[in-house]
Order: C-alpha cells, then sequence, then structure tokens
C-alpha cells in the first residue's frame, strides 16, 4: 500500500488475519481506530464493516485463517 492509500470499506465472511511487515497502516472500523506497526497483526472480525488505511508505504498480507 501507497502511503495515503484507503481501500474501499468491506466486511469479511471468513476469519483473516490482518499482518504489516513493513511501514504502518490504520484499521478502521465504526467508532474504532487501531494502528499498525511493522510486525504487528490483527484478526479482523466477520461481518464487520472495516478499512485499512496507509500511514506510510507499507507492505501487508492478508491470510484466511
Amino acid at each position: 500500500m501507497k502511503k495515503g492509500m484507503v481501500w474501499k470499506e468491506h466486511k469479511k465472511t471468513v476469519p483473516n488475519r490482518l499482518i504489516v511487515t513493513e511501514g504502518s497502516v490504520t484499521y478502521k472500523e465504526t467508532g474504532k481506530s487501531i494502528a499498525l506497526n511493522k510486525y504487528d497483526d490483527l484478526e479482523i472480525p466477520l461481518h464487520i464493516i472495516h478499512r485499512p488505511e496507509a500511514n506510510e508505504d507499507s507492505l501487508c498480507f492478508l491470510i484466511q485463517v
């Protein structure tokens, strides 16, 4: 993700984990914002509308678990 990039809002129907391997992103859902930095990971809740935003150039992996 390039700095300033914002994914469109969406929701997951299968369990996923977002892993940041470079840079930093902010995970946003209604009323909640979580900063994720290099080597941080987050289990994304099912059926919740959310979007990640890149705070700087970042490399992330989304893994279905």
